[in-house]
Order: C-alpha cells, then structure tokens, then sequence
C-alpha cells in the first residue's frame, strides 16, 4: 500500500494528473477561448427559445445585443443551466467556442453590482462540492447553491 501511495504522490506532484481526467471529443479542433456576458435561455424545436422542459439540457447565451450561442449538448457544467434561479441572473461565461459557434463551458459566473462569483452546490453536512443541482451523493440531502464573490 504504501508503494501505491508512493506513486500517486509522484505523479500528481509531476503535473501528468491532469492526463487522466477524461475529456469529451471537440468539435472542429480545439477553437476559441472566449468570454461572454448574457443570460441563459432554453432551447426548444429548431433552436428556438422556447419554455425549459424538465429535461431539458439545450441552452443558449443570448448577449445584451441579442446574439444567441448554443451550448454544446452533453457539456458537463450545463448541468448548473437547469437550475432556474441561475437562468434568471445575468452570467459570464468563459468557454471554448468552436467553429459551429457552439460554446464548450470552461467556467460560469453570476454577475451581482458588476462583481463576478463563483458559482458551484455545496453539503455542508459532508463538505461535498458538485457543478449541478441535486441531491448530495453521500447523505442524499439537497445541495445548496454557492454563490461566492471573487476577490
């Protein structure tokens, strides 16, 4: 056991931990690092903004000056867009915009008086962290939403 932790301490102090995380393909190469600010809207048929379905996991930013960019389907921190209250601030989004000009989430941000926070779901009963509403894995209670002034 103790070789076992050995070898993690070595890799993760080598910086090739990052190699192991799993990443989902990209569209057309890697794109565009970007950052916008906007609200989040649902997506219905034919991309229109239409009502959020209970489901649903197609969104889009639309930018004060009306322009719409799609978030990728499947991308991990849309999880965070199903939650309504965070449909109703204005957001700043840093993502990867491929040449479809769909945006693949880097980070997301509320926006309140013109300061960025960070934005992630806490339990505090088991100190567990996650990037979508739900029910913490461990004890199963709600998580709650963190809201948290950058410096």
């Amino acid at each position: 056991m103790t070789a076992v932790s050995s070898g993690l301490a070595l890799t993760l102090s080598a910086g090739s931990a990052s190699a192991q995380i799993p990443t989902w393909p990209r569209a057309g190469g890697e794109g565009a690092i970007v950052e916008l600010r906007g609200r989040v809207v649902c997506l219905g048929e034919g991309a229109v903004p239409g009502p959020c379905a209970a489901a649903s996991d197609r969104f889009a930013l639309e930018t004060p000056g009306g322009r719409r960019y799609r978030f990728r389907p499947g991308d991990p921190l849309t999880g965070m867009l199903a939650d309504d209250r965070l449909r109703e601030r204005e957001l700043f989004v840093r993502a990867r915009q491929a040449p479809s000009d769909e945006l693949e989430t880097i980070k997301l941000y509320s926006v309140h008086n013109g300061r960025l926070h960070d934005l992630d779901y806490f339990c505090e009963v088991c100190n567990v962290v996650a990037y979508a509403p739900g029910l913490c894995p461990c004890c199963r209670r709600p998580m709650v939403l963190r809201e948290t002034p950058l410096p």
